[in-house]
């Protein structure tokens, strides 16, 4: 059009244009609630994207590091902030969390339906109430009925309370509506799938579940662990060592994981796999690689309170993990159940309730062992309760 007329009318026309399109879009970007400019509002929806299918599960904190950036110039951005909170969560940075949510509370009026489910499910999750967490994305789902990271979520909430039936249906339920394009490498999806149906007791399912999440390389090593277990509660004795062999040795070249740590997730296998002679081996192989490794004295003194004859090494173990760590809500849960298998049931309940307080989310173990005790002060008749089946 610029050819054909004059250039000082072409710029007036040309900046006519450009003020039509300012008027227009500006009222509709403060409809949705996203201020301007354009570019502002783009990085925003690229941020919300990623969220939604991120390449990997390190993305997150990536992400709340991007939308700090929209916030540094824009601080009261309601969507932004949920936004934030929400890449927080997911990455694993509580505390930080935690502060964003303090945050969101002075902007609540301004938050959309949707926003304010958002904040209540971060706000369950972040007090460790799965319960509350999970009747918040139920709630959520009925607005996003095909949101697959909202059922992986459900999923994972249903884990912290050891419901695995509900985590298998969960879990199916956010797979089938994977589409074209979908990835879940930012996520523990098939992971949490193949836990779920070997704890259910149906291993030969959990094997299958655990091989669809090979090509999630960034949580494939982590899937494998939960394959060779499958495979060895399935009577396949051979292709379970193969798997757990290829488990060690990824772990071993990625170079993120120490010879100790690797031999101390060996031994927490097999005692999930109930072969306590294997757990013991390889948990003392680990700690004699690492004495100091508060993970380790807590993994083995927790075997040898279950052991016959062993209770007073194993408890030993876990008052030399607490005096590193006094504040260590497992060696705290262990002390807790030490003193329980010791007919110490009122030192027990104390131990166990310093745990509560120590605890940052909710441990179902902690919670089943604290009712047994408190069954145990009321009914000194009651018999022991059975070993713990996993760590």
């Amino acid at each position: 059009m610029c050819r054909a007329v004059a250039p000082a009318a072409c710029r007036f026309a040309s900046g006519l244009m450009l003020w039509c399109v300012a008027v227009v879009l500006t009222p509709i970007a403060a409809a949705q609630g996203v201020p301007g400019p354009m570019g502002t509002q783009e990085r925003y929806r690229v941020a919300a994207q990623r969220l939604e299918n991120p390449p990997d599960r390190f993305e997150f904190a990536r992400i709340a590091r991007d939308v700090d950036a929209l916030l540094a110039e824009q601080p009261d951005w309601p969507a932004a902030r949920v936004l934030r909170l929400r890449a927080l969560v997911r990455a694993g940075d509580r505390a930080a969390a935690r502060l964003e949510l303090q945050r969101i509370t002075a902007l609540r009026a301004a938050l959309s339906a949707e926003e304010k489910l958002r904040v209540d499910i971060a706000a369950a999750n972040l007090a460790g109430a799965p319960t509350r967490e999970i009747e918040a994305m139920e709630r959520l789902a009925q607005r996003r009925p095909v949101d697959r990271w909202l059922r992986y979520d459900i999923a994972r909430a249903h884990g912290e309370l050891e419901d695995y039936p509900a985590v298998v249906r969960s879990a199916r339920r956010a797979l089938e509506m994977s589409s074209p394009g979908a990835n879940w490498e930012g996520s523990w999806i098939h992971y949490l799938h193949s836990k779920a149906l070997f704890r259910a007791g149906d291993p030969r399912a959990a094997i299958a579940a655990a091989e669809r999440g090979r090509p999630e390389k960034t949580t494939w090593r982590s899937t494998l662990y939960r394959m060779a277990l499958g495979q060895f509660a399935a009577a396949d004795v051979a292709g379970g060592q193969r798997s757990l062999d290829e488990y060690v040795r990824y772990a071993r070249e990625e170079g993120r994981t120490t010879e100790a740590l690797i031999q101390l997730n060996v031994g927490v296998f097999y005692h999930e796999l109930g072969d306590l002679p294997a757990a013991e081996k390889y948990l003392r192989d680990g700690l004699a690689l690492d004495p100091s490794s508060t993970y380790g004295l807590w993994a083995l003194g927790y075997v040898l309170i279950e052991k016959p004859g062993a209770l007073a090494e194993g408890t030993a173990l876990i008052d030399r993990g607490l005096s590193a760590a006094p504040a260590d809500r497992n060696l705290l849960e262990a002390k807790g159940w030490a003193l329980y298998r010791a007919g110490q049931p009122r030192d027990a309940l104390a131990a166990l309730g310093r745990a509560r307080q120590a605890a940052d989310g909710w441990d179902q173990r902690l919670e089943n062992h604290l009712a047994e005790v408190t069954v145990a002060l009321a009914d000194p008749r009651r018999p022991p309760a059975p070993r713990t089946p996993w760590l």
